[in-house]
């Protein structure tokens, strides 16, 4: 890491120089001598008829001055009219249905526009339905029929607005929409994933400007507003296709005929894709001539690129949270801007409570594993690796969530607590060596199986995390010294990700002590299958969903790693996967959470932060933790020198 930075401080050095002389001092006023003519008057005597008279005569003379010159005034700066957008990957096919890159998206915005697609605040916006929103029950455009249940059905209906035009001319329209959903379920389709659409019964044109999905009954989707607003395609065009040639024909190519702000011109395999304005779009916008997507594998060269000002925009899947340091140099030199903030994926520590083979279970007590939170110096793990981009989480759930809790325990970094907590279950150093050892540390397991750790054990585990990552081997770093601070014994043991995340790796088979990874959030929470640890049954007795432990039982199945079975929390989790309106989900993982961070099965640590550079005087970006840089490419511009 010492020779990235090394090499980005050079770029820097090299960069920085060129940039300034190219701006140049400001000329100051220069003082000049300079000869100009003067009239003036002039007395003399002469001799006229013999007597000498006195006369004034006029002259012109030269006479040296000086001047003060003012330098000219330099005409105004011509506001850019191209943006140059900056990657590291190139796109696959500008076909979004056989496509789950994250640069297609990116670059699907300038051509294509969207349905559905992830906002700022983890939901969703639509840039074709009425009012820029997507249906909803409370507002009436979706239905519930029957009661919320296995006999219930949901029917959706999407109001398109008027007067939206395909690059070629011809209108938006229902059918579209309908075509786009017929093409995705055809089994030749390529598509990338299948299932929202095996949850639909029918969807169908209900006029020019409005289409109607109905789901299959006993299907309560709470995502059914946004999961069902399928990607129009212009049947008008594609039509005549099947959804096999689709894939390697014109449009798969070029996006044409598109909705977006920028039309197609051109695309030069390994360098660019080139769109020009959309002078009908339907919005106000966009404010370039042109859009060139340019593809910078390398990360030193997409940097000096930005900061050479031939990128306007340098995306997140070229840069890295390294070179934030680069970057806030640079903002300070007015050089670039940028963006570092928290985004979807998250990191965090697993405390087996529940081993599933025969290693003693240390984690078994709450006690022990708030001692871990106030142990761990979280809030040292964001300012070092992530130089201060980034807070600690204060629950699985993301504070810019609709779900989060804020009022829930917190776990500030407090040593002594931590030695405080793990003295009320009995652990204490008696040998003087720095490693407190059991005592009366016993209890029993969810299944009634008892369970004890012998005296005097020392409390001495391991680690595991994925070799190969320099962050995860700075935070197994710190977090091993702040354990040792508070009497624990860590033994880091890093392993590569095909062996840690093996179908019969420690992790999926509950053999760790402490293992650390990520999960990544998602404007709809989940959880059922992370933290349901006890069957889940009707008044009848019949089994809703079954624990979510692994064992070898169940072949594996579940993600509850941690073996944390909470009775009550396990049901709030269901009753919250179990409604459709956001409302009534919301008590319920209010609640969850206040026993989550009670319980802490999982310590969270922090998001993950993702970096984007931009340059200084491109206005009108916003982002946010699920977005995508250029959701908003059309209210971008330049600000004017």
């Amino acid at each position: 890491m010492f020779g990235k930075k090394l090499a980005i401080l050079t770029v820097l050095l090299m960069i920085a120089p060129i940039v300034l002389a190219a701006c140049g001092p400001t000329p100051e006023p220069q003082v000049i001598e300079k000869v100009v003519t003067q009239q003036v008057e002039v007395t003399k005597i002469v001799e006229k008829e013999g007597e000498q008279v006195t006369v004034i005569e006029t002259q012109i003379v030269e006479v040296p001055v000086e001047v003060t010159v003012a330098p000219p005034e330099p005409p105004p700066a011509p506001v850019k009219d191209t943006l140059v957008v900056c990657m590291s990957q190139e796109p696959d096919t500008l076909y979004h249905v056989t496509s789950n890159m994250a640069v297609q998206r990116n670059v699907m915005a300038a051509y294509a526009n969207r349905a559905s697609a992830s906002d700022t605040a983890y939901w969703f916006y639509s840039d074709f339905f009425v009012d820029d929103k997507l249906p909803s029950l409370e507002d009436g455009t979706a239905e519930l029929i029957g009661e919320e249940g296995p006999e219930g059905q949901i029917v959706i209906t999407y109001n398109i607005k008027p007067d939206i035009y395909w690059h070629d001319g011809e209108p938006l329209t229902a059918e579209d929409f309908v075509f786009s959903f017929e093409v995705q379920n055809d089994p030749e389709s390529g598509v990338v994933s299948r299932s929202t659409l095996e949850k639909v019964e029918s969807c169908e044109v209900v006029d020019d400007l409005t289409y109607r999905v109905t789901l299959k009954k006993g299907l309560m989707d709470p995502m059914y507003g946004p999961y069902y607003a399928w990607e129009p395609l212009p049947k008008h065009v594609l039509g005549d296709l099947t959804p096999a040639e689709i894939i390697d024909s014109e449009f798969s190519r070029t996006g044409y005929p598109g909705l977006g702000p920028f039309v197609f011109e051109e695309w030069v395999a390994g360098d660019h894709i080139t769109f020009t304005k959309n002078e009908n779009y339907f919005r106000d916008g966009p404010n370039f001539e042109r859009a060139v997507y340019r593809f910078i594998p390398d990360t030193n060269a997409l940097m000096a690129a930005l900061i050479a000002g031939e990128c306007d925009v340098a995306t997140n899947d070229g840069l890295q949270v390294t070179n934030v340091p680069f970057l806030q140099q640079a903002k300070s030199q007015g050089l670039v801007d940028y963006h570092a903030g928290a985004g979807t994926v998250w990191e965090h520590f697993d405390m087996n409570q529940w081993p599933w083979d025969d290693r003693l279970p240390w984690f078994a007590m709450k006690e022990v594993r708030q001692a871990v939170g106030f142990g761990t110096n979280r809030q040292q793990m964001t300012e070092e690796i992530l130089y201060g981009e980034t807070d600690p989480m204060q629950s699985w759930i993301p504070s810019d969530s609709w779900a989060f809790n804020p009022d829930v325990k917190e776990y500030a970094y407090d040593p002594e607590q931590a030695k405080e907590l793990l003295a009320s279950v009995g652990f204490e150093d008696t040998d003087g060596d720095g490693v407190v050892e059991a005592y009366g540390y016993s209890g029993t397991f969810p299944d009634g199986t008892e369970w004890s750790i012998p005296d005097g054990t020392p409390f001495e585990i391991s680690f595991n995390t994925t070799t190969g990552n320099a962050m995860r081997e700075a935070l197994s770093q710190i977090f091993q010294a702040n354990m040792a601070d508070i009497g624990i014994n860590v033994s880091l043991d890093l392993l590569p990700a095909s062996v840690y995340f093996a179908d019969d790796g420690p992790l999926s088979q509950r053999r760790f002590d402490i293992a650390e990874y990520a999960w990544v959030s998602d404007p709809n929470p989940g959880g059922d299958t992370l933290w349901i640890g006890m069957d889940i049954t009707d008044d009848a007795g019949n089994v809703l969903i079954t624990e979510q432990i692994p064992s070898e039982e169940d072949d594996w199945n579940g993600q509850n790693y941690d073996g944390w079975a909470h009775e009550e929390a396990s049901q709030l989790i269901f009753d919250a996967n179990n409604r459709i309106r956001q409302s009534d989900r919301l008590p319920f993982y209010m609640d969850q959470q206040v026993i989550f961070m009670e319980e802490l099965p999982t310590l969270p640590l922090f998001q993950r932060v993702e970096t984007t550079g931009f340059a200084p005087d491109l206005r009108g970006w916003v982002m946010g933790p699920s977005n995508y840089v250029t959701w908003n490419v059309y209210d971008w511009y330049f600000e004017a020198e």
